[in-house]
């Protein structure tokens, strides 16, 4: 039967005699799963290969009291006879504690080893995350290089898109994505003439936010296609500066 010694073993009085704590170890190893070892000295001395009289001494020391012992459980005795009257046969008195704090320490293992596989495991989720971000990133802008302007220029404008899409969804409470149309058409604005710059399409941004924002008619058209469509986005842009008129003009005027 397999039984796990622990250190502690050595701090208590069964150091003091170093026979008696072996023939103590040994019947642990030779108990069942309820402390039982139901053999005779001799066979125990047999089974060991411990001399008879080592065993018999040995065994007579764990049947006594000891006032030390951690346990207070039969007077501190670690073995008791099974049956009054027959002089073989005995149970370990503290083994169901020991096979629960065996299990208890194989336990707390598991638990860090399962710890241990989940930072792992997140780890790799976070590196897989990261680089499914950089290949969409990185495929967005093959794509508007392979459909828009090449150049010097380009990877700013592609930059300058990404922004205006982050900004506008922030004004607005959207949540457009860096799709290929999305970029495609505001890059075709901050390319063709006349140029504009970041800083005027934010403004531009801002005040129709405070003409649209919250109106029931018209807070659908704060997005991509309206704000930068080729026929609308010119006049939007030149009149970034304007205030935003407390009498609104209709519906058809200002889309």
């Amino acid at each position: 039967m397999y039984a796990k010694i622990y250190e502690q073993i050595f701090d208590s009085t069964l150091a003091e005699n170093y026979q008696v704590r072996h023939v103590f170890e040994d019947l642990l190893k030779l108990a069942d799963q309820d402390g039982v070892v139901d053999r005779t000295r001799e066979a125990i001395a047999r089974r060991t290969n411990v001399p008879l009289e080592i065993v018999t001494s040995g065994i007579s020391e764990l049947e006594k009291p000891d006032p030390h012992s951690r346990s207070k459980e039969h007077d501190g005795r670690r073995i008791i006879r099974l049956e009054e009257g027959r002089d073989w046969g005995w149970r370990i008195v503290n083994h169901g504690y020991y096979r629960k704090l065996k299990n208890a320490d194989e336990l707390r293992k598991a638990a860090m080893e399962r710890m241990r596989n989940l930072r792992a495991s997140n780890t790799k989720q976070k590196k897989n995350e990261q680089n499914e971000q950089n290949v969409t990133s990185v495929s967005a802008y093959a794509s508007v290089q392979g459909n828009g302007v090449q150049g010097k220029g380009a990877g700013k404008s592609i930059t300058d898109a990404r922004v205006i899409i982050h900004y506008l969804n922030e004004q607005a409470g959207r949540n457009f994505s860096e799709t290929d149309y999305n970029l495609k058409t505001i890059r075709a604005r901050l390319e063709e003439p006349p140029k504009v710059d970041l800083d005027g399409v934010k403004r531009m941004i801002d005040r129709q936010c405070r003409r649209w924002k919250g109106d029931p008619k018209m807070d659908e058209f704060l997005r991509v296609a309206t704000l930068f469509g080729k026929e609308k986005f010119r006049g939007y842009y030149d009149n970034r500066d304007l205030p935003a008129e407390v009498n609104k003009p209709s519906l058809e005027n200002q889309i």
